[in-house]
């Protein structure tokens, strides 16, 4: 099929203008109610000003042997994140979110390789690429051709700012933050554009030869006969959010198993980051949320690497989620794989024996990183036995459910993760009783959202997103023999249960628990500080 390169991009530009950006369009109309005639001239005026854009761009990138392999990649890109804003209402201007794309695991990919994916990649991709390969695309001499992008580019500019600076829906649209940052989220392709810029900005700087930063460490001296065997278990959740604690007040029992052991819930925590690959980095370093980046903390020492020098065997077992390059310079033991649809029992059986211990002459400090409540498949996250609130979603496109539904498979995966953290504890108890002091912190690496405000899962930029992807739950438990070993005021400690919390008083809370002095350590971070003896 013979087609000029002209209108061959016309044909495009309406391509990604009303099928592409079909959420775009939609989202307009929601917001911006069309009652008088004005309305739908200013409707119509801002799509060609949305067709004119994206018709220059499609003809200043065309070139004559390279138009169709630009055109395919394009088009590649758009439809997965067609398909990522109209089922998760996800933001790809964020850089992190971008980045995730390159760093998730094949267990968190795979969850979403559902019919529907491959049915809007078909429709959306598949089919547009065969015309495109068929296509027999004339173009003018060179030129012309040069000339008439010259000329098209001071038109369609010129009209693009006159109708800015003129029309009033362009005032209105400024007023209306909602309606520019709906654009701005959902115009395909200049969002993950945009958020693709920033993600390489930022992994150039991070690749910057930079002067890597240590700090100088070691254990308190302890008298031989008080001298027991610590153990540490730092277990990592996935995606739970406070809210759905009943610790916390959840309406629902989801943990029924906790709340009979003697922990130190804190009720008011958040996370460093709303994605795993920004939380787990972040959690780990000694740098505060508001003082921390990737670039830093990829040139400075992190909290597994400080203990691991001062004689702790320090070991990560990963159901399967990844690491986030956490485990850079420790023993990571990967427990589930793409094959497997481990739960996370896997982490639990994969602990150490009393034999083992016994023939270890190092502390032990292990995490255990689950999948926990990491959605979109929910109902994937635990056994048949914990599926208590029902009904449940069984389809990935969370859309397709009810709230209810959504609600009822986050809840039962809470109610699993109850079990994961009291088997841990009564394992811990267990050791407690003999010759070794124990201890264990759960933390989430971020929260979720579940259909609240049309968001789905996590992943939004932390200066707008909502609470339920930041309040996270955090507990602590340790035994008799830690308490007196830390002299720790369990009276003092409580009474901190309700104030605020993050994760950036993890690494300092951590480092006082296993009695490592460090030029990192801040006293005032760490939870213990003024309940405890000080590692100060």
């Amino acid at each position: 099929m013979k087609i000029s390169i002209l209108k061959f991009c016309i044909l495009f530009a309406f391509y990604f203008l009303l099928v592409l950006n079909f959420p775009l369009i939609t989202g307009y109309l929601e917001i911006e109610k069309l009652i008088h005639f004005k309305d739908y001239l200013e409707f119509i005026l801002v799509l060609f000003n949305i067709l004119s854009i994206l018709f220059l761009a499609l003809f200043l990138i065309s070139f004559t042997y390279l138009t169709k392999a630009f055109l395919i990649i394009l088009l590649f890109l758009s439809s997965l994140s067609f398909y990522a804003i109209t089922n998760y209402n996800v933001d790809l201007n964020n850089a992190d979110l971008v980045r995730s794309f390159f760093t998730t695991t094949i267990i968190e990919a795979s969850s979403f390789l559902t019919l529907k994916f491959f049915v809007t990649i078909f429709l959306t991709f598949i089919l547009p690429t065969i015309f495109i390969a068929k296509s027999k695309i004339i173009y003018p001499k060179i030129h012309k051709f040069l000339l008439q992008k010259i000329i098209l580019f001071i038109l369609i500019t010129c009209f693009t700012l006159s109708t800015f600076l003129n029309h009033q829906v362009y005032t209105s649209l400024a007023a209306e933050t909602k309606t520019s940052d709906m654009i701005a989220k959902n115009f395909i392709p200049l969002n993950y554009l945009h958020g693709l810029k920033r993600y390489i900005k930022v992994s150039v700087k991070k690749n910057s030869k930079e002067k890597f930063i240590t700090f100088n460490s070691s254990r308190i001296d302890i008298p031989k006969k008080e001298n027991k065997k610590t153990i540490f278990i730092f277990i990592l959740g996935e995606s739970a959010r406070a809210k759905n604690f009943s610790l916390n007040g959840y309406k629902r029992e989801t943990n029924p198993l906790l709340k009979t052991q003697n922990i130190f819930n804190f009720s008011d925590f958040y996370s460093c980051g709303t994605i795993t690959n920004v939380s787990l980095p972040c959690m780990f370093s000694s740098y505060e949320r508001k003082n921390y980046s990737l670039d830093k903390y990829d040139h400075t020492e992190n909290l597994l690497e400080t203990i691991a020098k001062n004689n702790y065997k320090v070991e990560w077992y990963d159901n399967g989620m990844g690491s986030q390059g956490v485990t850079r310079n420790v023993k990571e033991i990967v427990l589930g794989d793409f094959y497997s649809s481990n739960f996370d029992e896997v982490l639990l059986k994969s602990m150490p024996t009393k034999q083992q211990l016994e023939n270890d002459k190092n502390d032990l400090f292990l995490v255990l990183h689950q999948r926990g409540s990491h959605g979109p498949d929910y109902n994937n996250r635990y056994p048949k036995e914990f599926q208590k609130f029902l009904p449940i979603c069984n389809n990935v496109t969370l859309k397709s459910c009810s709230t209810e539904a959504i609600i009822n498979s986050y809840d039962n995966s809470i109610l699993y993760t109850d079990y994961i953290i009291n088997y841990t504890i009564s394992y811990l108890k267990e050791l407690g009783n003999e010759s070794y002091q124990t201890a264990m912190l759960y933390a989430s690496d971020h929260g979720e959202s579940l259909g609240e405000y049309g968001l789905y899962m996590h992943g939004e930029p932390y200066f707008v997103a909502p609470i339920d992807q930041k309040h996270i739950p955090f507990i602590l438990w340790f035994s008799d023999s830690m308490q007196q070993r830390k002299n720790i005021d369990e009276k003092c400690l409580r009474n901190k249960l309700k104030n605020s919390f993050s994760h950036d008083n993890i690494y300092h809370t951590v480092l006082d628990f296993l009695e490592i002095k460090s030029s990192s350590f801040k006293p005032d971070l760490s939870i213990l500080t003024n309940c405890a003896t000080s590692v100060t």
